[in-house]
């Protein structure tokens, strides 16, 4: 197991430092699944939807979890199977993470990972997170545009609400 941050060796640090980047790349997924959630809802509502309509969704679905995000979505059948699988993949990767990384559920995983070993597990896992990203990102701006809002103002709202959180 490793040291608290204050009597931490380096490689401990190193692993502390990409566990911070790796759940930071989760995090970025959530927030673009979240953004394609509302998009996806308003785009399918009749007229267009005005700027209080996409705050109030944000703000509304700004609860659900990274798996309830891709629940959510799928539905709509807009992201590729192949997306899909690895978007499984990072949730399991991500609740990994969060909930078992430091304290595991097994007693001897805590002795099989050392930094070395966690930070090459951290590594792999901010890889999956960030290019997941950049595959979301581009889904994300042609949603926008189906539902002719001004992406200006829902950029800077979507900021706004992920600064506030």
């Amino acid at each position: 197991m490793f040291n608290y941050p204050e009597w931490a060796s380096k490689e401990e640090w190193d692993a502390y430092a990409w566990f911070g980047f790796a759940m930071s790349e989760a995090q970025s997924i959530e927030r673009q699944l979240h953004v394609i959630a509302v998009a996806l809802s308003l785009a399918q509502r009749d007229g267009d939807p005005s700027q209080s309509d996409w705050i109030e969704l944000y703000n509304r679905l700004g609860k659900l979890t990274l798996g309830e995000f891709l629940c959510c979505i799928r539905p709509y059948a807009v992201l590729p199977e192949d997306l899909i699988t690895l978007l499984k993949e990072a949730v399991r990767k991500r609740n990994a993470l969060a909930h078992e990384f430091f304290w595991p559920k097994r007693a001897s995983a805590a002795d099989e990972l050392g930094p070395e070993k966690a930070t090459e597990e951290l590594q792999k896992a901010a890889s999956l997170f960030s290019n997941l990203s950049t595959r979301l990102e581009s889904l994300i701006w042609d949603l926008l545009d189906k539902t002719n809002l001004d992406r200006t103002e829902v950029e800077k709202e979507a900021a706004s609400a992920i600064g506030a959180s």
